[in-house]
């Protein structure tokens, strides 16, 4: 399995160190200017007044910030060594406003004045230069690299923002290289872009099903990566269950909005499904099951500053998800389902916290989300819920208003014999009784594997995955491009309810191994499919209970 991971790394780490590397490259090709500060080199300490600084050659940094940077080393009976300190400090000053290409120097001059003259040589953009791009034209890659412009000072943060936002595109990547420019003082950018088409269709083909409603999913949708010219990207997929095509219809949607003046973006999330289970013969009669489905999301991603290899951003998020279920058992009709009849909806607000490190090697990440239920609305008061999770004993049921806590890490390291190992950690914490649709499930395709999809649900939990990748196979088993890779694995998970009076504590572990491969070409074909083998039993499951996973996309 390829990792996409390992290649951005490459191209946003690369266009880094070409940002950062420009000062000394700048510096090395500037020796005239620099030379002048030799002047300050003394053989014995003179000293001298400091009354003052006269900054000459500052467009970018306010008075008062110059002031602050320099007053420490204003007073009497200075030195040069204080005047070399001010260089310094000032040189900060401006990197720490993200103006690394900037330069202080001290000419030549009289000190006995009171007054030491600093020039500051502010490089700016001299020629943008952009290539590569077949199906996105130099209007848009421009207006995705805002803070990169002819006739400005570089702000190299601003600018590898601007990269990692454009970089999430699924049609494009950008990689920016500045080197020094024909003019002193002036730095030229390269802008290297790899694109493809922005309009696809794909299909989708899967086996997360189940028996009642058909155990497979196919699926057909459209995507967008470049509406009105301005990096928007919109998404629309309809899935079915071949077979079934009446009984199972779900319909998405989502729109994403790049804010690149500002590196972030918004989300606009909407599915609606209908599922219709038919009617299964039971000893108290026949029972109907139909349910509905409605879903609203926002999401806003905020990008925080880049530390080195550590990239890192804030999910604000607001979800709408409405259920109905219509369910009729016999002569009993909606009474005899209990809770399986009930509307409920849920209005959660939540907060992500996600970080990246990408190094040689070795990725690693991980999110920690709050989420809050604003209680209200149609079928989305206390008694909704109290009647969705019932208290046996007559009690109070599950709240509608809840907390909870989602966590998330992950590590993929690769060796130099092209072997990888992925560790994968999902959990859940809450203290409130959840209905079932806000509970953590634990079992299927992407939790523990060889298990139906969410057969085992509960309010706490967790699960691990250990994952061994082979070398690529691709090329030596099948001819041609691409990926291939077998692995092994082994998924591991524990859960529990938070009981209501009268509930009885539920607690599940359960485990599998097995083996699968990952085939990918390009971006136009994947395929996963995982064996499971049951050794820790739940659910449905029992031990030595095998079930595979199949997972296909296919691009058009």
């Amino acid at each position: 399995m390829d990792f996409p991971g390992f290649r951005r790394w490459g191209r946003d780490m690369l266009a880094m160190m070409r940002c950062m590397g420009l000062a000394m490259a700048m510096l090395l090709t500037s020796t005239p200017l620099f030379s002048q500060t030799q002047a300050f080199a003394q053989t014995q300490t003179v000293y001298f007044d400091i009354n003052r600084f006269n900054i000459e050659g500052n467009t970018l940094l306010k008075p008062d910030e110059i002031e602050t940077a320099l007053k420490p080393y204003v007073g009497k009976h200075r030195e040069y060594a204080d005047v070399q300190h001010a260089i310094e400090a000032l040189r900060l000053r401006y990197r720490s406003g993200g103006f690394s290409v900037v330069w202080v120097v001290a000419p030549e001059q009289d000190l006995d004045r009171g007054v030491v003259t600093l020039r500051v040589i502010e490089a700016r953009v001299g020629k943008v230069t952009i290539q590569g791009n077949r199906f996105f034209d130099d209007t848009n890659i421009r207006s995705s690299l805002p803070a990169l412009r002819e006739g400005v000072a570089p702000r190299v943060g601003d600018i590898s923002a601007n990269a990692q936002l454009a970089n999430e595109n699924p049609a494009k990547q950008v990689d920016i290289a500045l080197r020094p420019g024909e003019k002193q003082g002036e730095v030229d950018a390269n802008v290297d872009v790899i694109d493809v088409r922005p309009l696809k269709a794909f299909l989708t083909f899967d086996n997360t099903g189940s028996p009642q409603t058909g155990n497979f999913r196919l699926g057909a949708g459209v995507q967008h990566a470049n509406l009105f010219n301005r990096d928007n990207v919109g998404t629309f997929n309809y899935v079915t269950s071949p077979g079934k095509w009446k009984q199972i219809s779900l319909y998405s949607g989502s729109y994403r909005v790049p804010l690149y003046s500002n590196g972030d973006s918004m989300d606009v999330i909407i599915a609606r499904s209908d599922v219709s289970a038919g009617t299964t013969q039971t000893v108290a009669g026949p029972l109907t099951f139909s349910g509905k489905g409605t879903v609203y999301g926002l999401r806003y991603n905020q990008l925080l500053a880049r530390r080195a290899e550590y990239s890192q951003r804030i999910v604000y998020g607001l979800d709408y998800r409405a259920y109905k279920n219509n369910c009729t058992l016999g002569n009993f009709g909606v009474a005899g389902c209990g809770p399986a009849a009930v509307d409920i909806t849920v209005r959660p607000i939540s907060l992500t916290y996600s970080g990246n490190w990408a190094r040689p090697g070795r990725i690693s990440d991980f999110y920690v989300a709050l989420s809050h239920n604003i209680p209200g609305a149609v079928n989305g008061k206390e008694s909704n819920f109290n009647a969705a999770r019932p208290s046996p004993n007559g009690g109070n049921g599950a709240p509608s208003r809840y907390n909870i806590l989602r966590l998330g890490a992950s590590m993929v390291n690769a060796f130099d014999s092209n072997w990888q190992v992925r560790l994968a950690l999902s959990a859940q914490y809450t203290p409130d009784a959840l209905v079932f649709g806000e509970q953590f499930g634990i079992a299927g395709e992407t939790a523990v594997r060889g298990f139906l999809e969410r057969e085992i649900a509960r309010d706490t939990g967790y699960f691990a995955k250990l994952e061994l990748y082979s070398p690529n196979l691709m090329g030596k088993l099948i001819p041609g491009e691409g990926s291939l890779r077998g692995l092994l694995f082994y998924d591991v998970a524990r859960a529990a309810n938070n009981p209501l009076a009268g509930e009885d504590r539920q607690q599940t572990s359960i485990a599998s191994i097995g083996a699968g491969f990952r085939w990918n070409i390009q971006r136009n074909f994947n395929l996963r499919f995982d064996l499971g083998r049951v050794i820790d039993a739940g659910g449905r499951k029992k031990s030595g209970d095998l079930r595979g996973h199949i997972s296909i996309y296919v691009g058009l």
